[in-house]
């Protein structure tokens, strides 16, 4: 009897150390692929339509007094899923904004707070998200007015790059296209 209760306590131990190991390798796992992203595909995507809203008002040119943003999306394209942490867009994000085929600076304020924020190591807000294999997933979003002036008439090109940890690669997104009209 002794010896069978040593051996179900044996067992148990080593389940539950098995365990322990299995729930702290995914974050190792995540900390190795986040460091070189090739595994997350990076997109910037429309709004959503709002309900029985035309879905051509998607390709419609914006207004240069309409609020510009694009959804930012991201695809797991491993088998197993990654936990990625958002911190700090300033620091995360590096948007290149093109009107015909110039290059728009990012305004004074901003510039500074892109510099300040590669400066810094640790972020107090930390969001998880876990992205599952295969699945979209929607992260945030990049509203052109945190970083740019207001958008004057024209044809603009819009890239993200991403980068999930400090001294990690960026992932990049395709460009997407728009107009602004008066």
């Amino acid at each position: 009897m002794h010896i069978r209760r040593l051996i179900v306590i044996a067992i148990l131990t080593l389940w539950s150390s098995t365990v322990a190991l299995s729930q702290e390798e995914p974050r190792a796992v995540d900390e190795k692929l986040l460091k070189n992203p090739t595994s997350i595909k990076l997109e910037l995507v429309r709004r959503v339509l709002e309900q029985n809203e035309d879905p051509n008002n998607l390709t419609k040119p914006f207004k240069a007094k309409d609020k510009i943003y694009f959804r930012l999306q991201m695809i797991n394209t491993s088998t197993l899923p990654i936990e990625i942490s958002l911190t700090n867009p300033y620091f995360q994000n590096r948007p290149e904004l093109t009107k015909e085929g110039q290059k728009v600076s990012y305004g004074k304020e901003i510039a500074e707070l892109v510099k300040l924020a590669d400066q810094q190591v640790d972020f107090p807000h930390v969001t998880f998200i876990r992205l599952e294999p295969g699945e979209a997933t929607v992260v945030g979003q990049l509203t052109l007015s945190d970083w740019y002036a207001s958008l004057e008439p024209g044809n603009y090109e819009l890239i993200n790059r991403f980068r999930f940890v400090v001294d990690g690669e960026w992932t990049e997104a395709p460009p997407i296209s728009f107009e602004v009209k008066p």
